[in-house]
């Protein structure tokens, strides 16, 4: 199923909802317009985004140190090529971390 029939549907389901709620009182009719609302608008957004991964190592006596960053690049490396690997299945996505 493509983007724009996912989008579609969702729209209809929206839709029948909102025709639907007219016939009731239901409270939580709201809330799941809303969430169909924020699942349409997260489809139309052509970005990718990842969380920063770190964390903070331990010092001498095992206790975390959280004056110092550590970033998992590699972690958010395999995040980002599994959120680019959804757009298209036929594509193999690849990212590779080095130190420099």
């Amino acid at each position: 199923m493509t983007k724009k029939e996912i989008i579609q549907q969702l729209n209809e389901a929206s839709n029948w909802i909102y025709e639907t709620s007219n016939e009731s009182k239901e409270p939580h009719i709201a809330q799941m317009l809303e969430g169909i609302e924020n699942a349409i608008n997260h489809f139309l957004v052509d970005k990718i985004e990842i969380d920063i991964a770190y964390y903070h190592p331990e010092d001498a006596e095992g206790n975390e140190d959280e004056t110092i960053k550590v970033f998992d690049f590699e972690g958010m490396a395999e995040e980002f090529e599994n959120e680019l690997s959804k757009l298209d299945d036929s594509v193999v996505v690849m990212c590779s971390v080095e130190n420099i």
